[in-house]
């Protein structure tokens, strides 16, 4: 006697229903707030409200902020001293009060402290303009990552850590231009920044291996790697230009470390973690560096531009961009779930 054989089904096979859902919640294979993030991701159109909501707070609350600054920037000479302190002061005093009332857990809450992050940098600019502390730029930007550093830690929000990352980076390169003296070429330090900026990369991938929710919004993963990538990319369109200006060939380590940050992103987010969007960042900006490279090189050559070395340019260009269309074209066939 034949029997039929059943398959059993996949999850991808389930239709994802309001009843599916529901019985997966009555069963108790769903936890309440798992029940309302699958409603919240099945019925999307009906949280229009709420994502408006948190967009005007947003703008808002930064409109306010840049308000605050130009303030005290057009006003500087009316103002007094003792004004302009007391002033930025009563701010953060007020963000921290409004943070601590409405609480971390909320998004005004959050947005509070972001505000007092923003207005301790804006504090120490006017009291060394105000006392002339003859100070470097970066140890302003050194002062306010340190002094913000816990408030962030606590925040446990994206764009708080994305703004202690900007100061972070800037305070790096500042002092490298302003005080180092181990070498006295400033292509090392976007190595450095490179570093930095994949180190928290690295963190924030292993925060949401973890389970951190906080770090899951996927502009986290763009910004940091846009970071990655600008910093990789500069010490190698660096040693181009100076190839090209001092007319010889510059090889130099930095643009090594550049070439392989590009390609360990490259590995990671095409084997390890494939994200197709950042493939796409990381090929493009191979393809771009390596249109400044043809170009130059074809000027250090040439040294001269000619109707030869434009259409020459014009090819190389389209045969770069094209096999970087056709490998992205290939790649998403093959991440195409």
């Amino acid at each position: 006697m034949d029997t039929e054989k059943t398959t059993p089904t996949s999850l991808d096979q389930i239709p994802a229903t309001r009843q599916t859902i529901d019985r997966l919640y009555t069963h108790g294979y769903l936890s309440y707030a798992g029940w309302q993030t699958a409603l919240g991701l099945l019925f999307p159109n009906k949280q229009w409200g709420e994502w408006a909501n948190r967009i005007l707070v947003t703008v808002g609350s930064t409109l306010v902020l840049v308000g605050i600054v130009f303030f005290f920037a057009y006003n500087w000479v009316n103002l007094l001293d003792f004004l302009k302190i007391v002033g930025i002061q009563a701010g953060i005093v007020g963000c921290l009060f409004g943070a601590g009332f409405y609480g971390l857990k909320r998004l005004s809450g959050q947005l509070f402290l972001l505000a007092a992050n923003v207005l301790v940098g804006v504090f120490l600019a006017v009291f060394g303009q105000i006392y002339q502390t003859g100070a470097d730029a970066y140890q302003l930007f050194r002062g306010w990552a340190v002094l913000t550093l816990g408030w962030v830690l606590l925040s446990r929000f994206a764009a708080s850590w994305a703004l202690w990352l900007v100061v972070v980076n800037l305070a790096f390169g500042l002092y490298w231009a302003e005080v180092t003296t181990i070498v006295k070429e400033e292509l090392f330090a976007f190595v450095g920044l490179g570093f930095i900026n994949g180190l928290f990369l690295f963190l924030r991938e292993l925060g949401v291996h973890y389970g951190w929710t906080w770090l899951q919004p996927y502009w986290i993963r763009i910004f940091l790697v846009l970071g990655v990538i600008g910093a990789a990319s500069s010490p190698i369109i660096g040693s181009i230009s100076a190839a090209f200006v001092h007319r010889a060939t510059v090889l130099r380590w930095e643009t090594g470390v550049g070439v392989l940050i590009h390609v360990l992103l490259w590995w990671v987010y095409r084997y390890v973690r494939p994200d197709f969007r950042v493939t796409v960042l990381v090929v493009l900006s191979i393809c771009i560096l390596s249109e400044l490279s043809m170009i130059y090189s074809l000027l250090f050559l040439v040294n001269s531009f000619a109707i030869n070395v434009f259409v020459t340019i014009v090819i190389s260009t389209l045969l770069i961009f094209t096999t970087g269309t056709i490998y992205l074209k290939i790649t998403y066939k093959k991440l195409k779930p």
